[in-house]
């Protein structure tokens, strides 16, 4: 299973800010422990890897995510990154629609150049490793990814929200509660190639 997450939360989203692949801003202090409280979850699981954006706010996400994780590889990539958003970086967006960051917008990165790049990531990292995979990126980027796979224009995703690719690499759940978190933890695959749980019959 694949797990992917959006980083915690930065100064930026506080005050609702637009921050692209072009604002490297850092966690705040809530958004660390953000990313400690949902890292409970994490405690003691293997993962064959350890996939983020390479901006500083995902790549801090992801070392508090699997601190105390058992992890094989870590890498970033930059497919992973968030949405280009070129001149708009930095802007307020306190009382726009949700949808305006799923929206083409001139001058900015087009959402289907984001889903293809994104989506090529998730791909390549569900052909790579056999085990759980955990991945941090970004809202609108890993929004964007979601929204086309439901046929939507955008829903929100915040700081540190789940969600679960299989291994065809397409979305599997989103927007996910930690006890849902858990039981996806918790499904193994059999040599037919199908999902059981930890703990039925074999």
């Amino acid at each position: 299973m694949i797990f992917i997450l959006r980083h915690g939360q930065t100064d930026w989203n506080l005050v609702h800010r637009i921050q692209g692949c072009g604002a490297d801003i850092p966690l705040n202090d809530t958004g660390r422990e953000q990313a400690q409280n949902r890292a409970r979850i994490f405690d003691g699981r293997q993962f064959d890897a350890l996939i983020t954006s390479p901006l500083s706010r995902a790549v801090e996400t992801g070392a508090i995510l699997t601190e105390n994780a058992r992890v094989g590889e870590v890498l970033t990539d930059e497919r992973l990154k968030e949405r280009d958003f070129r001149h708009l970086d930095g802007t307020q967006t306190t009382g726009m629609p949700l949808s305006f960051y799923l929206s083409d917008i001139d001058g900015i990165e087009p959402t289907d150049e984001l889903f293809d790049r994104f989506s090529e990531s998730v791909r390549d990292i569900a052909g790579r490793y056999d085990g759980d995979v955990m991945i941090v990126s970004h809202g609108a980027a890993v929004g964007t990814w979601i929204a086309k796979q439901l046929g939507g224009t955008g829903f929100e995703l915040h700081n540190l929200a789940c969600s679960t690719a299989d291994k065809d690499g397409k979305l599997d759940g989103y927007n996910l509660e930690d006890y849902q978190i858990l039981a996806k933890l918790e499904q193994k695959t059999d040599a037919d190639g199908q999902t059981v749980r930890s703990g039925d019959a074999s």
